[in-house]
């Protein structure tokens, strides 16, 4: 085992602690000895920081025995850790599918705490709840309507309180004592009224005037003013159902540490099937085929006159319908195989949101492609912001100009905020009146290249365009919850538009990686059979309850976005995430980066007999409080840090630290951030690999020995504690010092231009120079000497390339890429951007599959592997979402990326296209040129990846041409820009992708060099600095040899061909 030191970690005592035993769960070697005298786990005595946990694990256990007593089975996974999270002092919401037993949990451990108060929406359920407290013999008091009930109440003689909301609306007088338990059954019921919310909060001892204040500051938006109350007890409420109405649900989130949202679970196990063939016959001879348990939805665009038209068309065809009006009323018949009910596909349609039968409803038809309609004509500025949603990547693509686009952005960002909005202010009605009509104008200009759309139908007067929510929403309810596990579905679209079904592939393939297949490519009577299989076997999915730990927010929201709308808790100010998956419960955080970093006052900086010493950065402790606590509720933790060194030194910071909360922890990686990875990661974990650590940690210590030693040298010679020297940065100051004094000698030299080309003639002096530059006539003989075609291909970025390329072709320092590189990654948009491989995956081939036949044609696809060590990829796109697409996608998803993301993004789709495209076959032509041999591509012969990535091509002829001179004076060797440092660094193997940009970025920091229109020139403090270093006796340490020697090492240590401790005593040696 790795031996590392954490100080102050210990779970007891609070002491310092080794990975040790911090593996085994144990407390540190001081504790441990005292075991005996001073403390006890089973009694939970004298447990110090740790007693919380030993006395929640102590009454889970209790009352597992009770509830098993009561109903004669145990807790299930998600009940227990349920349990947990409330003896650990929390308020939650109860996130869980029908039928895993919300209600029997919520009696039961009112009856357990005993000082309970228990809340329904209605009084039949009050009574079922007493009936069951009579089984299971419990005293308790219900008001049921009997005035001896209400006495009760009022004199409190109870230990468990039953009543309806409304009872505590209307009679909150009569209940005069805190609870220490308020176990809400029907969150619904209160969170219409500001007034019940706020009686709920005292029943909890929060004090009236705490309450006040707080919803004053949240009325305010002054958050980081509202501070900790004190309270009595915790609240447990099942998720809501409909959208809170009352804006003092944010109470709960500030006072109680829990958002109470409506969940959305993206969950579906659908078979998604399209026919070609369109007709209502044709509907028929599915629905007889199908049979009894389908809904059958026609597009939204249709009228009510249409599906009366189609109801009576299918009872004259002997097939019972009814509509979508009349469910209630027909609903036993449905359930009895006897009819079918018609609606929309739209997420208005009460039959394609909000029916839960899982038992009955096995498939969806839709006769006709979901859809939604609008008329130029019209005011509708809801339909027309989805129509201009549709069109934007559309028009970018044919050529709208910059300021139309930014434009169109605005007006649509403005829109958004009203889409879902009934009530709208006469002033804001004005301003979308503007807006429809600029729409409008950009419509009429651009209709021609609007017509030839490929997703959107478009004539002049009416758009249509596919309602992909409409489908999502109305083929879900045939896969919901049932008897424990997601029953299994079938959606059988029939389409009747190309351009929207186009459309609708396209889309849920970006949203929901939902894909299609062909009717007539599936055995439907076996997946009728599955169908039936998934409701009447009584199989219960055992649920686990997982919590995954990633490096940032944004990760975590963007995984827990996988699933739906994420329910939310706030622990210690981190964001806590909740989410249910097909087979567990995943609670998802996120550590922020390292946690840890080595002391400097202990052992030789950090270092004690080659045992580091490490210490919990500033403002970390309560991320760290949080993620115990998370760990310690749920059966399995797992560390999902980035897939690099750096990563998994965090990782193994992570498991170490949390180990005496959850012996059972893994490590997974993803590449990526989509659905597929991280489940698929999910599904294949793996132990801390330690010689990734080990080599991580050489790097820190390295660095750390390295850098104090010459930088302490440094501020005692120079009298500047601010100055400092690193073993990797120092070797770069040296390149760019030497650079920056090259730029004193100056040339000159002579440019000549002509069509698009341009050629340097350099001198020493300035005669001759100006003899050459004089003896220029107007136009030079052009001479061509060879003439060749050439094959060129194109590799996808890794991460050196994608440095120098974005600050070549978009003057981003690697700094800003990275920075950029990052967000788009936890945003789930490409993969890992710290890599040295070329690689690209099976998913990525189909992903650069599916954008060439869809923009060009299977001619142009040519499949490309590029070795690589290891398991990572190149950098590319996770989707076939072009730039313009995914301009338009982030406004529909409500997702802030900035015009510079989308550059990059744009750079990194395209050269990842390119590389799985065919190659290009150009003309090479070399040509004389007053004495000066030059080659220019200067012909596509055969277009391939350039149709994406494009050549320089270069117009040439043979003969006179005419020229334009310029004689300029310039430095001998020009300043470095990023680029050029950056291929040094790679090339000298000196720094990995992954510190490339920080090593330029400490540079500028510490004003050793600076940074003129993308330049770097070294200052007079950097000149010094490395005058210093390399006249002193530590010059070889910062050796280009002795660094890139290190990094060899490193990764020695990092395949397992050389120790770890054997190195650092090496490196110890050299340095002390």
């Amino acid at each position: 085992m790795l031996h590392i030191i954490y100080k102050n970690e210990c779970p007891r005592c609070g002491g310092d602690i080794s990975s040790v035993n911090l593996n085994k769960g144990m407390f540190c070697d001081e504790c441990m000895k005292s075991k005996k005298k001073e403390w006890n786990l089973e009694n939970c005595e004298n447990l110090l920081n740790y007693e919380k946990y030993c006395i929640a694990d102590k009454k889970v256990n209790e009352f597992n025995e009770f509830f098993k007593f009561k109903c004669g089975n145990e807790l299930n996974s998600i009940q227990k850790m349920w349990a947990k999270r409330f003896f650990l002092d929390n308020s939650f919401a109860l996130l869980a599918s029908t039928g895993i037993g919300k209600t029997t949990f919520g009696l039961l451990l009112s009856a357990f705490v005993k000082n309970s108060y228990i809340l329904f929406p209605t009084k039949l359920l009050v009574a079922q709840a007493a009936e069951k407290y009579k089984k299971w013999g419990i005293e308790f008091v219900a008001y049921m309507g009997k005035k001896s009930e209400k006495e009760l109440i009022e004199k409190g003689e109870y230990d468990i309180l039953i009543t309806t909301t409304q009872f505590l609306y209307k009679n909150r007088s009569l209940i005069k004592r805190n609870f220490e338990l308020i176990f809400v059954d029907d969150v619904d019921s209160i969170l219409k009224s500001g007034k019940k919310i706020a009686d709920i909060l005292t029943l909890l001892g929060i004090d009236k005037n705490s309450i006040e204040k707080t919803y004053e500051l949240i009325k305010n938006q002054k958050y980081s003013e509202i501070k900790s109350v004190s309270k009595k007890g915790n609240l447990i409420v099942s998720s809501a159902t409909a959208n809170p109405k009352s804006k003092k649900i944010l109470l709960f989130k500030y006072l109680l540490g829990f958002e109470v949202s409506r969940p959305n679970f993206n969950l579906r196990n659908i078979e998604d099937l399209y026919d070609e063939n369109y007709s209502w016959d044709h509907s028929v001879k599915w629905i007889n085929e199908l049979g009894r348990g389908g809904l059958l939805f026609l597009p939204g665009n249709e009228t009510k006159d249409t599906l009366y038209e189609y109801i009576d068309f299918l009872n004259t065809k002997n097939i019972k319908a009814y509509s979508y009006e009349d469910f209630e009323k027909h609903l036993e018949e449905f359930k009895e195989g006897k009819c079918f009910f018609v609606g929309f596909a739209s997420y208005k349609n009460p039959l394609a949101r909000g029916i839960d039968l899982p038992e009955y409803i096995k498939y969806t038809l839709f006769v006709g492609v979901p859809k939604i309609e609008f008329n130029l004509k019209d005011e509708n500025f809801r339909a027309f912001y989805f129509i201009m949603l549709s069109l934007l990547p559309y028009l970018v693509k044919n050529n709208l100009s910059q300021k139309e686009v930014s434009e169109i952005q605005n007006d649509l960002n403005y829109l958004k905020k009203y889409i879902y909005l009934s009530k709208i202010n006469v002033n804001t009605q004005q301003k979308i009146a503007d807006i429809l009509i600029r729409f409008k104008n950009t419509v009429k200009k651009y209709e021609d290249i609007i017509k030839t759309a490929e997703n959107i139908s478009f004539d002049g007067e009416k758009f249509i365009i596919a309602d992909v929510t409409g489908y999502i929403q109305a083929s879900g309810r045939s896969s919901r919850f049932y008897k424990g596990h997601l029953t299994k579905g079938l959606s059988l679209l029939l389409v009747d538009n190309k351009k929207a079904f186009y459309s609708l592939k396209k889309k849920l393939k970006w949203f929901g990686e939902i894909e299609f297949k062909n009717v007539e490519d599936v055995d439907i009577k076996k997946v009728l059979t599955e169908i039936e299989k998934s409701r009447t076997e009584n199989v219960k999915t055992e649920f686990k309850t997982s919590f995954v730990i990633v490096e940032s927010p944004t990760k975590a929201k963007t995984i827990s976005s996988f699933f739906g709308n994420p329910s939310k808790r706030i622990i210690n100010n981190v964001a806590v995430y909740e989410v249910l998956s097909q087979d567990r419960v995943l609670i998802i955080a996120a550590s922020i980066g390292h946690d840890f970093d080595l002391v400097k006052d202990e052992g030789v900086w950090g270092v004690k007999d080659l045992i580091p010493i490490f210490h919990v950065l500033e403002n970390k402790d309560k991320i760290l409080q949080t993620l115990n606590i998370n760990a310690n509720e749920v059966e399995e933790v797992y560390a999902a840090t980035d897939p690099d060194r750096e990563g998994e030194k965090i990782a193994f910071d992570l498991t170490m630290i949390n180990k005496p909360y959850n012996m059972n922890i893994k490590r997974i990686e993803f590449h990526e951030i989509t659905k597929q990875a991280f489940e698929e990661a999910l599904s294949i974990p793996r132990e801390i690999d330690l010689n990734l650590v080990k080599s991580q940690l050489f790097r820190r210590i390295t660095d750390r020995w390295v850098g104090f030693k010459i930088s302490l040298y440094l501020q005692r010679l120079l009298n500047n504690t601010h100055l400092s020297a690193g073993r990797v940065q120092t070797p770069v100051l040296k390149w760019i010092c030497e650079r920056t004094g090259l730029l004193k000698e100056k040339i000159y030299v002579v440019i000549i231009r002509f069509n698009n080309v341009s050629i340097d003639f350099e001198f020493d002096t300035k005669q001759e120079a100006n003899e050459f530059f004089n003896s220029l006539k107007e136009s030079v003989y052009i001479k061509k000497l060879s003439s060749n075609t050439e094959v060129m291909f194109e590799k996808p970025f890794n991460t050196p390339d994608l440095l120098k390329e974005a600050s070549n072709k978009l003057r981003f320092s690697p700094q800003k890429t990275m920075q950029l590189a990052q967000e788009l990654f936890e945003k789930g948009f490409i993969t890992y951007h710290r890599t040295d491989s070329y690689r690209i995956s099976d998913t990525g081939k189909a992903i650069a599959k599916t954008y060439i036949l869809e923009n060009f044609s299977k001619d142009y696809l040519k499949f490309r592997n590029f070795e690589s060590k290891g398991a990572h990829e190149a950098i590319r796109a996770t989707t076939s979402m072009d730039a313009d697409e995914l301009r338009s996608y982030m406004l529909e998803r409500n997702i802030l990326l900035s015009e510079e993301h989308l550059r990059l993004y744009d750079l990194i789709f395209r050269k990842f296209i390119a590389s799985q495209m065919k190659e290009a076959k150009v003309l090479k032509e070399k040509f004389l040129i007053l004495l000066k041999e030059k080659s220019f591509i200067t012909e596509i012969v055969e277009n391939g990846y350039n149709l994406i990535y494009p050549i320089n091509i270069y117009i040439i002829s043979e003969g006179e041409n005419k020229i334009v001179k310029e004689l300029r004076q310039k430095p001998k060797a020009a300043p470095y820009t990023y680029a050029e440092v950056i291929e040094e660094m790679r090339s000298k193997g000196i720094g990995r992708p992954s510190t490339y940009a920080i090593i330029i970025e400490k540079l500028l920091k510490r004003k050793y060099i600076t940074d003129k229109n993308g330049y770097l020139f070294a200052t007079k403090l950097g000149f010094r600095i490395i005058k210093e270093v390399y006249k002193s006796d530590f010059k070889d340490f910062v050796s280009e040899e002795f660094t890139a020697e290190l990094e060899n090492i490193m990764d020695k240590i990092e395949e397992g061909k050389t120790e770890y401790e054997k190195e650092l005593k090496k490196l110890f040696s050299l340095l002390f």
